[in-house]
């Protein structure tokens, strides 16, 4: 493996050049996303909300389904036999059952808000409304904006002659979790100062857009397809339980407020580019080297670390230097242990003859969430045991 990693002719040069600035746009969106959660965890008006918790998932349950639309528009759009008027009507039909999934989405998280504050004793009517009226409302409109941008950025891409998969995924996706986060912040506090009755109706309206964007998203001939039951009961259980965890810990580790967004989403950022590669190579039955991809992406989970804790400095989050030896030791691991797992999984399901992308991309991104989580808490449980601290 280290061998590889100094042998400069195993590395796939376009493969590099083209993901790096993807990869670091994905890097300054997860960063900005941590930062805001510093901020949220220190918002006294939001100290009775589960933010933390809620923040997780939406960026796993919400991510999954723009990430996987994400892939099956950008591999149409540069496939041989495209055609804009296909094109166009594959894009409103499938952005209308996106958006319906973000509703359901926003409502469930809402009600796992509730769930948690009314835990730990705290919840009232205003309250209550107020999380699932402001997880409701920034799913939705955080959902619009994200296919105008993915349909935007693919035609640009297109135009300046950037092959989508290497840069549109992570790109997309980090923005996407920069806004979801901002989005929630934001409108939860909106809704904690409005009225009852108008929380009650803009709940009304938002879940009353769910049936049309199903009519016309189901009525489509060509569908993306739909996750199993059996696997969105699975990822979700998954990701609530983390975010408990992560909300928990929290408290004692403020340092996991900024470092979790930034270590399972670029370790699933960089994964993704190599499961989108294999999910390309088969849907246009094209060829891929998934050696040169492989040794490249461990590469650039070396480079993005340590790119990370630099800036990280540079913002002021004072991070100890035993952490960010062990935060970069652990990144890199942790995103070996994904790429090897994909490979693995695409294996079984092309056996199992079950969609690629629709089946791996969940599961990938629960079993970052809960190495992710389990990674950081070593680290800090760790340092804490031997008294080393961080500045913030």
């Amino acid at each position: 493996m280290l061998g590889d990693l100094v042998n400069l002719s195993l590395y796939n040069t376009s493969l590099l050049l083209q993901s790096i600035p993807g990869l670091f746009i994905s890097l300054s969106g997860l960063i900005l996303a941590g930062s805001a959660l510093i901020d949220a965890t220190n918002d006294a008006r939001l100290a009775d909300v589960p933010i933390i918790l809620e923040t997780n998932c939406i960026l796993s349950f919400k991510g999954n389904i723009e990430v996987i639309f994400a892939m099956y528009l950008s591999s149409m759009s540069h496939s041989p036999l495209f055609i804009y008027k296909n094109y166009f009507i594959y894009v409103f039909d499938n952005s209308n059952l996106v958006l319906a999934q973000s509703a359901i989405i926003g409502l469930t998280i809402g009600l796992v808000g509730i769930i948690g504050t009314t835990l730990s004793g705290e919840l009232h009517t205003g309250l209550g409304l107020a999380i699932v009226t402001g997880s409701l409302v920034s799913c939705i409109l955080t959902t619009i904006l994200f296919i105008i941008l993915l349909v935007i950025s693919i035609e640009v891409s297109k135009i300046l002659g950037i092959n989508p998969d290497n840069i549109i995924l992570p790109t997309i996706s980090s923005f996407g979790d920069y806004m979801n986060v901002r989005s929630l912040i934001y409108f939860t506090k909106k809704f904690k100062d409005a009225s009852i009755p108008s929380s009650l109706i803009c709940i009304f309206l938002s879940i009353s857009i769910i049936p049309l964007c199903l009519y016309f998203g189901l009525a489509s001939k060509k569908r993306i397809p739909v996750q199993p039951v059996e696997v969105l009961t699975m990822t979700y259980l998954i990701s609530t339980a983390t975010g408990y965890v992560l909300e928990d810990f929290s408290a004692r580790f403020p340092i996991l407020a900024p470092s979790f967004p930034v270590f399972s989403g670029m370790s699933v950022s960089i994964a993704f580019i190599y499961l989108h590669k294999i999910f390309t190579s088969i849907n246009n039955q094209t060829i891929h080297n998934s050696k040169e991809s492989y040794i490249t992406l461990v590469f650039i989970s070396v480079l993005m670390s340590l790119t990370y804790l630099v800036i990280a400095i540079l913002m002021g989050l004072q991070y100890s230097h035993e952490f960010c030896i062990l935060f970069m030791i652990f990144f890199v691991f942790h995103v070996t242990i994904l790429l090897r797992g994909i490979s693995i999984l695409v294996e079984y399901l092309d056996k199992k003859e079950e969609d690629t992308g629709v089946m791996a991309l969940p599961l990938i991104a629960s079993i970052s969430d809960v190495l992710s989580a389990g990674f950081l808490l070593v680290i800090v449980v760790f340092l804490d045991i031997f008294g080393i601290k961080h500045n913030f």
